[in-house]
């Protein structure tokens, strides 16, 4: 169980070097395609890249109203592309990397488990005399 943990916290401290990076990145350069950075997460965060693409639009509209009051002047001020994406790949997909080992885990003994029970199936029915 050690081993998962350390397993974790090595997969946890990369993503948020990752992170780190993606964000120290967009706010440094000053480019005009500055939420395209977001992508870089795509492979390695899909559950919360996912989660942030469904449940966008359905936010889209409150946020715009945030943008007509506090004009986009800095990615700082667009909680659309900017904060949105930064909590969902910050803390959900720093989350996600918290539960993958344990869940790989998991399923490595579940299958385990169920391949040691169909070979004593195969071998335990024939080795049993008829009635």
């Amino acid at each position: 169980m050690k081993q998962i943990t350390k397993v974790t916290s090595a997969l946890i401290v990369l993503h948020s070097l990752i992170l780190v990076f993606v964000v120290t990145s967009i706010l440094s350069n000053n480019e005009a395609d500055w939420p395209m950075y977001w992508l870089i997460l795509l492979p390695i965060d899909l559950p919360a890249f996912a989660i942030s693409y469904i449940t966008a639009p359905f936010l889209e509209t409150s946020f715009a109203n945030l943008a007509i009051q506090f004009p986009i002047t800095s990615p700082l001020n667009d909680p659309l592309n900017f904060w949105y994406p930064a909590f969902t790949f910050g803390l959900l997909g720093t989350i996600q990397w918290l539960f993958l080992p344990k869940l790989i885990m998991c399923i490595y003994k579940w299958a385990k488990v169920r391949k040691a029970n169909k070979s004593s199936n195969l071998t335990g029915a024939n080795d049993a005399p008829p009635s």
